[in-house]
């Protein structure tokens, strides 16, 4: 039996302590936080409100404005429950203040919620009124914050701005305002900061969860922003500098090699190609390790820039890789490098489940004995058999599908290659800074001739028929369509699935020559029907999204997006670029769903407007969030709890020059909030 955790005395608590040692936090409930991630002390008061709601001046329901957020205080009556068709509680009652009542909708509740509202409670609520059916106002979903006895006059939770925390550990948010305070309460002053002292650090984290007004509490944040802004910095200084520091191959690239590798491809490079050779071939010929982020919009011609870096290596007699997520991608690209590379004489092998048996072991033995100049494959490149002869050139092809153990397991196979990484996803520069510190940055900025703009529109299902009829045409005249889908089969979220969606089709248009693709798919079937589908014996390829990158089919000339708002604009941006890659014109039709919101509908309509994939990757970010973009299964780095990665991001410049000064003063920088020695 495991002993329960040693309760530190109050005013003596750590960041480093364990969350269980908050006073009023039970053992149950911190083993449920450490289960999401909330382990310590830090972890929990960097937890910072998300909103904050003034209780000092609740509205009246009297005077409720429609169609805007509020927060009344009301008693709760008249309680009525009914099943819904998913099996939760749709639950109705009545709100009054006393100057006036106004009906409360909730959807998919649970029954000890329904128990709760019968019990006449005074609640918070927080939403937006709105007319109902027959013109009087009501609340739909509101957040809800129910008022204990005796608590009217508590001043953590009224009379005051009141701090609005997401849920975790499945602790209320007034339970949770109370740990907060009893935390804050409980920690020493003494703590180390790397940006300013623990006492202002301490100051700040009561500030910003308890202000006085909303501009205190924007203050404060920025404090703590500027604290994690720095430890990051500070940490990406340090793995530059670890980098640097090792040695690499220093590859010979003079102008005649270069010429001859550049007269190799069947086109002329853009300017912004060249921009990137020239600052590639810069950095294989120092002996310090490469390490370039080679970032272009769909299309760009990243793949070729690629190449003749590989080009360049195999003349100079060492070997590179290039890893790709998944096998569609890296068939594609070694069918690509082969057009580019074997008329110079470069040799070529690709690696991925599919080759086995005596086949694996030819290829593996030929790449041991130096035989093969280029490895072309998916994460089977990290496995134990495969050994190089002399790997000097690393090419990591979506880098953000790849943890950061695939990329180590590869690199500890030649030492301390060089690295380019390649993505065709958009990143905002402030936010590349973060995610790729370490990496200088190439861009490409321009699109090879040839390529065409897609005319894009976003449209209803009601137009699902006319699109269909125009995809038959587009086949009829020697062309391709695809058809994307969210799901392969049917599920709860109710949106097209693949297989369904192909009969719809041929519902339509009977005989239309159309398949399936999915992940799910046999290897040796994905292929046949790629291949087909390349060939012209197929049509319309209804696939999920495993053709957003990596598929290049030039006679494709229509993308069809079913339920569009199912997907990021980036991700829709992605799947837009199958198409239009040569000169026939080229359509995207985004077909959102019935019960689309017009947020959403709104979201699809910058597609319609622009192809700039950095805008729309902006876009993109300021409506989902950067998700898992600073976590440490991309980068390495811990993902930012407090700074936002738009309005604090500009501001990691500063911090860098400024970690890079005190590290080449041997300043030591530590900072116990965010965990950095």
């Amino acid at each position: 039996m495991t002993a329960a955790p040693r309760r530190v005395p109050p005013a003596r608590l750590a960041p480093s302590h364990p969350v269980s040692a908050i006073p009023g936090l039970g053992p149950s409930r911190a083993a449920a936080l450490s289960a999401e991630g909330v382990a310590t002390i830090a972890d929990f008061l960097l937890r910072l409100p998300f909103r904050y709601e003034d209780r000092s001046r609740g509205r009246e329901i009297a005077s409720l404005p429609a169609g805007e957020p509020a927060t009344i205080r009301a008693r709760i009556s008249g309680v009525r429950r009914s099943r819904m068709r998913r099996g939760g509680l749709r639950i109705e009652a009545l709100a009054d203040d006393g100057t006036g009542a106004v009906r409360v909708i909730w959807h998919n509740r649970y029954a000890s919620f329904a128990d709760a509202l019968e019990k006449g409670p005074t609640a918070y609520l927080y939403g937006a009124a709105a007319p109902g059916p027959r013109g009087a106002l009501q609340m739909e979903n509101p957040e809800t914050e129910l008022e204990a006895p005796g608590e009217e006059a508590d001043p953590l939770h009224t009379g005051r701005i009141v701090p609005i925390h997401r849920r975790a550990g499945g602790i209320s948010p007034r339970h949770w305002r109370t740990l907060v305070k009893n935390a804050l309460d409980g920690l020493a002053p003494g703590f180390r900061g790397a940006t300013a002292d623990g006492a202002a650090l301490r100051e700040a984290l009561k500030r910003v969860h308890f202000p006085e007004s909303l501009a205190e509490a924007a203050a404060a944040r920025r404090v703590l922003a500027g604290e994690e802004l720095f430890v990051l910095a500070a940490r990406i200084e340090e793995r530059r500098a670890r980098l640097r520091s090792r040695r690499a191959p220093r590859l010979t690239i003079d102008a005649a090699r270069l010429r001859t590798a550049a007269e190799a491809l069947p086109f002329a490079l853009t300017g912004a190609q060249k921009r990137a050779v020239s600052e590639i071939v810069g950095d294989l010929s120092t002996g310090v390790p490469m390490a370039r982020l080679l970032q272009g919009d769909v299309g760009s011609g990243k793949t070729v820039v690629a190449g003749l870096a590989m080009l360049l290596a195999a003349k100079n007699g060492v070997q590179s890789a290039l890893m790709a997520p998944t096998e569609i991608l890296a068939e594609q690209h070694a069918t690509s490098l082969a057009h580019l590379l074997t008329k110079a004489g470069v040799r070529l092998g690709l690696l991925t489940g599919r080759v086995r048996g005596a086949a694996r072991t030819r290829l593996l033995a030929a790449l041991s004995a130096g035989e093969i100049d280029v490895l072309v494959g998916t994460h089977a490149l990290i496995e134990d058999p495969v050994r190089f002869r002399q790997l000097a050139l690393v090419v990591v092809d979506e880098q953000h599908r790849f943890g950061v153990a695939h990329r180590a397991k590869l690199f500890r196979k030649g030492g301390s290659p060089h690295l380019l990484v390649m993505t065709a996803t958009p990143i905002p520069r402030s936010l590349a800074w973060a995610i790729y510190g370490e990496l200088d940055v190439s861009v490409l900025d321009e699109k090879p001739p040839g390529r065409t703009r897609v005319t894009t529109r976003v449209r209803e299902e009601s137009a699902r028929e006319r699109i269909v009829r125009f995809a038959a045409e587009r086949v009829a005249a020697g062309e391709r369509v695809y058809v994307v889908v969210p799901a392969i089969e049917p599920g709860p979220r109710e949106v097209a699935a693949a297989r369904q969606t192909l009969e719809t089709i041929l519902k339509i248009v009977p005989g239309l020559p159309a398949a399936v693709l999915h992940g799910r798919m046999k290897p040796e079937e994905r292929s046949r029907v790629l291949s087909d589908f390349a060939l012209g014996r197929i049509g319309v390829l209804v696939s999920t999204t495993v053709v957003e990158v990596g598929v290049d089919v030039p006679e494709a000339t229509l993308m069809v997006v079913e339920n569009a708002e199912s997907f990021g604009l980036a991700q829709l941006h992605q799947l837009r670029g199958r198409v239009g890659r040569s000169h026939r014109r080229s359509w995207c039709a985004l077909i959102v769903g019935e019960t689309a919101s017009p947020e959403a509908r709104e979201r699809m309509a910058i597609l319609e407007g622009t192809d700039d994939g950095f805008l729309i990757a902006e876009k993109d970010l300021e409506a989902r969030g950067p998700g898992d973009l600073l976590g440490s299964r991309q980068s390495g780095l811990p993902p930012l709890r407090v700074a936002d990665p738009f309005r604090d991001l500009p501001r990691l410049r500063e911090m860098r020059a400024e970690a890079a000064r005190r590290r080449a003063a041997g300043v030591l920088s530590a900072s116990d909030l965010f965990g950095y020695e």
